[in-house]
């Protein structure tokens, strides 16, 4: 249990020496010792913790496409530990808290295609342990190493054998899966799922011993048997529902297919009651979606922008 006795009051009871050794950013600092998260977190969390920790969520799309398996083998190769795993499902308002500082930019189509997307069935936390020697890791902590091999959402910009190159992700939504930037994030990204969730998840950032593979194999097979595979492919997506029974949607496609502009994404989600596809149909549906929209509102800029590994290593705050 971390003691915060000693806080300068004010706005806030968490220490600023507390957050200044959990992120590079002032802006973070600042933002976080008011955020609700990062309190409940950081009550319940040591430092020493939170820079050996970190976690990565498989999304939806990880297991509809299949991508939980090379998740876990890229985490061992690099000598991340899995020392707890959690089902959880994302709602539209826990997808705004896990990025409120960040889903500012996102244009509305982005909005309304992750409302489809998120919930469209169960995610994986893995909470992760970092076991790297220090002699081998250097001074980054968990959050920072695993951010920066996880590489870009945006397919155009994905470099190296990064956990994105690997997983081979078509489009920037369908990016597979999410980790924290740094020490902070870990800190109020696990108590928001505790919050959320009711899963005890603040305190497997204490844990050391990894997960049994038999267990881990088990949850990843009960993802499977929950969710039917899907190619992911836009092309084969509007293929399949060219050829669907419900003829207004497979008229559309067949426009689609034929290269009509008009017959895009949104038409395509205004033949559906709630602009809500029906279960069979919702994977095509998002392969077509994400290929077809604009993520971000151009000029605008996060709350808080994404902070580089590489300022834990002397650099100056870099934004992206």
């Amino acid at each position: 249990m971390t003691t915060l006795a000693d806080a300068a009051l004010g706005a806030s009871d968490v220490p600023e020496e507390y957050c200044a050794a959990l992120t590079r950013a002032a802006v973070k600092a600042e933002l976080y010792r008011t955020d609700p998260y990062f309190r409940h977190g950081a009550f319940r969390t040591d430092v020493a913790d939170a820079l050996a920790t970190t976690f990565v969520v498989a999304k939806p799309d990880a297991v509809a496409g299949r991508r939980v398996p090379p998740v876990l083998e890229f985490l061992d190769e690099n000598g991340f530990a899995v020392v707890a795993a959690a089902r959880f499902r994302f709602t539209p308002l826990l997808t705004r808290e896990v990025w409120r500082y960040q889903f500012n930019i996102a244009s509305w189509a982005r909005a309304e295609v992750v409302d489809l997307l998120l919930p469209a069935g169960d995610s994986l936390l893995l909470t992760l342990r970092d076991t790297l020697p220090d002699t081998t890791r250097g001074p980054l902590p968990a959050a920072c190493r695993l951010a920066a091999l996880k590489g870009a959402a945006d397919p155009r910009s994905r470099r190296g054998d990064t956990l994105r190159t690997r997983l081979g992700g078509p489009t920037t939504l369908f990016n597979f899966v999410h980790t924290a930037d740094e020490p902070a994030d870990v800190v109020r990204e696990l108590a928001l799922l505790e919050l959320a969730t009711g899963a005890p998840v603040i305190a497997t950032a204490r844990r050391k011993d990894p997960v049994p593979d038999a267990e881990l194999s088990a949850a990843v097979r009960a993802l499977h048997d929950a969710c039917p595979a899907h190619d992911l492919d836009a092309r084969a997506s509007l293929r399949r529902l060219a050829a669907c029974p419900d003829e207004e949607v497979a008229r559309l496609a067949r426009r689609a297919l034929d290269g009509d502009p008009s017959a895009d994404w949104s038409a395509l989600l205004d033949l559906f009651p709630g602009r809500t596809p029906p279960a069979p149909l919702l994977w095509d549906v998002l392969s077509v979606a994400t290929s077809q929209i604009e993520s971000n509102v151009p000029g605008l800029s996060p709350q808080i922008p994404t902070v580089a590994a590489h300022t834990w290593l002397g650099g100056t705050e870099e934004t992206s």
